[in-house]
């Protein structure tokens, strides 16, 4: 994978990836959410992502990162990628992406989960 990302997990037709670059992780959910994926014949993703510490042991991820992680993604609509306040934070310096605030929702372990929806510059 480019931009420095690294696929950690594959179950059915989910992927999990990691990299340590939060401009490398909009990149790739950039792509992973194009709309011209349609024209490929590509189904429309969903993106999850968080920002922080996890432990990696015997080839995977695990800890509250990851679950946010998951939690942004059962929130995602298709062909859109959604992230914590860490990762916008991280990703707000230079300018490069767009992010728009959303509702803050209610799921499993978070009551009041605040997300950004996460676009490019045009």
């Amino acid at each position: 994978m480019s931009n420095h990302g690294q696929v950690a997990k594959m179950v059915g037709d989910e992927v999990l990836f990691v990299t340590d670059q939060p401009g490398g992780a909009a990149a790739i959910a950039l792509r992973l959410t194009s709309p011209d994926r349609d024209s490929k014949g590509l189904p429309a993703s969903r993106v999850g992502m968080a920002a922080g510490r996890v432990l990696t042991r015997f080839g995977g991820v695990y800890g509250p990162v990851v679950n946010l992680a998951a939690r942004l993604t059962s929130l995602a609509r298709p062909g859109t990628a959604l992230v914590d306040a860490e990762l916008a934070a991280a990703l707000r310096p230079g300018g490069r992406y767009r992010l728009q605030h959303r509702r803050p929702a209610a799921v499993r372990g978070y009551h009041h989960l605040r997300s950004w929806a996460l676009r490019p510059r045009e």
